[in-house]
């Protein structure tokens, strides 16, 4: 059995919401929440309110698909960037 099943259902419900996140596993989820309750109440509307606004705001660039707040993000909409010009990391 689960250590999850001995907490409260909206904690368990918490945790299972975080594990969907990449690179969380129970254990991770639990800390998190741990700290995510710890907080003030202000803090965490404050967190949800970020999320909320990056998931309504925040979509991808059409001509080099990086993140957003508008169709054209700020890097391909500067006039003096040079677009023949191409970077290659190793």
């Amino acid at each position: 059995m689960s250590e999850l099943a001995s907490y409260p259902k909206s904690m368990q419900k918490l945790v299972r919401e975080l594990t969907k996140l990449p690179s969380i596993g129970e254990k991770s989820a639990l800390r998190l929440a741990y700290h995510l309750l710890s907080n003030s109440p202000s803090q965490i509307d404050s967190l949800a309110t970020a999320l909320k606004e990056a998931k309504d705001q925040i979509r991808f660039c059409s001509r080099c698909f990086f993140f957003s707040e508008s169709e054209i993000c700020g890097i391909c909409e500067n006039v003096s960037r040079d677009d023949g010009l191409l970077c290659v990391v190793e």
